[in-house]
């Protein structure tokens, strides 16, 4: 699978895309996973997307995803990327996206989770990021 998404806490749904999508039906798929997430929550969720090892460019898949974030549970986000051809794909999602509630590309993880934390203090709290990441530094 191109992607996968888990479930880090109540609040907190990490999304790493391990390559660029190898289809529209990837994407398609997406989402859809995206949708059911929120549809199925009972309360408000950000989202933390990993797009380091890849990202969506398919600007219609994008205005899709722009459009979730006018969902009642979309909280927000933040993307960690390192690429300029992601950052350029965040910041079209970002114009297509409803209100702006923090959705924008970070370049380390720590810069990440504090990002996430001026969201939402305690989010990241909980969550054991050393695993999550696989023993990489939160600082890189």
């Amino acid at each position: 699978m191109d992607y996968e998404i888990t479930q880090l806490s109540p609040n907190l749904v990490l999304i790493r895309w391990h390559c660029n999508p190898t289809s529209q039906q990837s994407e398609r798929q997406f989402v859809e996973h995206l949708e059911n997430i929120l549809d199925n929550v009972p309360h408000p969720i950000y989202f933390f997307s990993d797009l380091r090892d890849g990202h969506i460019s398919n600007v219609y898949t994008l205005r899709k995803m722009g459009e979730l974030t006018r969902h009642a549970n979309w909280a927000g986000g933040i993307a960690l990327g390192q690429r300029l051809s992601t950052d350029m794909f965040v910041n079209t999602f970002e114009r297509m996206s409803a209100e702006r509630k923090g959705d924008r590309m970070l370049y380390s993880v720590a810069a990440a989770l504090e990002s996430l934390e001026s969201m939402k203090a305690g989010i990241t709290e909980t969550i054991d990021w050393s695993r999550v990441f696989n023993s990489e530094s939160t600082n890189s």
